[in-house]
């Protein structure tokens, strides 16, 4: 999953496309990927198989089933 960072796209599963991973952070709880959205905000994704359950590496190709919420803008 570590190749995953480098520029792959972020789709969510209807492949409307979200952004591109800019890194993979190591956090003590889990890792997070850290994503750069069509609008250039960063979200972190819960680096789980619940929240990414495709990584293609081969493709250069991430998708995400994020919580409701998380892709929103902050007010």
């Amino acid at each position: 999953y570590e190749s995953a960072r480098v520029d792959c796209e972020v789709v969510d599963a209807s492949g409307t496309v979200i952004g591109t991973v800019q890194t993979v952070a190591h956090l003590p709880a889990q890792d997070m990927l850290v994503v750069r959205t069509s609008d250039e905000r960063e979200v972190l994704v819960p680096f789980i198989e619940m929240f990414v359950p495709t990584v293609d590496i081969a493709n250069k190709r991430v998708v995400i089933t994020p919580p409701d919420g998380l892709l929103d803008e902050e007010v």
